[in-house]
C-alpha cells in the first residue's frame, strides 16, 4: 500500500461514461464550467480583497467600503480557460500501521463522504494504481504538447486566504473550505488556448488499474480489496 495514495475515486451520473473512463477517455471541463454550473462560485479566483482595505473606483469615483456587498474578488480570465480533472484521494493520514485498536479509524480516515455520491453519481471507478494513472495522464498531455500539473486540493477560508504569490497567481490547487469533505486531487491542465469547451484525451485503456462499482459500495470495496493490494 501507498502510504501517501491509496487510490483514487471517479464519480459519474452516467454509468456509460464510467465505462469510457475505464476504456481511457477522459471528458475534462474547465474551471469556468464549475463556476457557471454551480459546482463553486471561487473556482479560480486567487484575490480576496477585504472591504475595509480596499479602495475602488468606478469612473474615477470611488465608492464608500459600507457600499460593497463583501470582499472583493479578483480572478484571471486565463483561469477559467484551464482544464481541469477531478477525483477523490483516498490517503491513510497519519496511520501509519494498522491494528485492532486502530481499525475503525482508519476506515473512517478512507471513506468517500457520502455527499459526493448525491453530488457526483451513483457511478463509482477506482483506479488503485494512481501513480501509473498519473504517468498516462501526463505522457499524453506531453504528446499532445500541453502543460499540466496535478495536486491535492488544499482548502481555505477565502475571508482570510493564503498570502502567497503560488494562490494569487496560481489558485488551481485552491478551494473553499467548505468542500473539504470531497478530498480532492485534481490534474491541470493548459491548452494554450482560450476556449472554454470540453477536452477530451485518450490516455490508452484503464481496465487493469481500475475497478467500476456502485458508489454505495466504493467505501467497502477500498478497505476490503484495493488496500490489502
Amino acid at each position: 500500500m501507498n502510504l501517501k495514495v491509496c487510490c483514487f475515486v471517479r464519480m459519474s451520473k452516467e454509468l456509460p461514461r464510467a465505462l469510457d473512463f475505464c476504456d481511457g477517455n477522459l471528458h475534462i471541463n474547465t474551471i469556468a464550467y464549475f463556476r457557471e454550473n454551480g459546482y463553486d462560485k471561487f473556482e479560480g479566483i486567487g484575490q480576496h480583497k477585504p472591504t475595509l482595505d480596499t479602495v475602488v473606483k468606478v469612473n474615477g469615483q470611488r465608492i464608500p467600503p459600507e457600499y460593497l456587498a463583501g470582499p472583493i474578488q479578483i480572478d484571471s480570465k486565463n483561469i477559467q480557460c484551464i482544464h481541469v480533472f477531478c477525483m477523490s484521494v483516498v490517503r491513510p493520514g497519519d496511520f501509519d500501521e494498522v491494528t485492532d485498536l486502530n481499525t475503525p479509524g482508519f476506515r473512517k480516515q478512507l471513506e468517500i463522504d457520502s455527499r459526493c455520491f448525491s453530488e457526483f453519481g451513483d457511478h463509482a471507478v477506482i483506479i488503485h494504481k494512481p501513480q501509473e494513472f498519473i504517468n498516462r495522464v501526463h505522457k499524453e498531455i506531453k504528446e499532445q504538447s500541453y502543460n499540466g500539473a496535478c495536486d491535492v486540493i488544499e482548502y481555505i477560508d477565502p475571508k482570510n486566504p493564503p498570502q502567497t504569490e503560488i494562490f494569487t497567481n496560481d489558485p488551481i490547487f485552491y478551494k473553499h473550505e467548505k468542500y473539504s469533505y470531497q478530498k480532492e486531487f485534481r490534474i491541470a491542465i493548459e491548452t494554450g488556448n482560450s476556449n472554454t469547451e470540453p477536452l477530451k484525451l485518450n490516455v490508452g485503456d484503464l481496465k487493469d488499474i481500475t475497478v467500476l462499482c456502485p458508489a454505495q459500495e466504493v467505501n467497502d470495496l477500498i478497505y476490503s480489496k484495493i488496500i490489502k493490494m
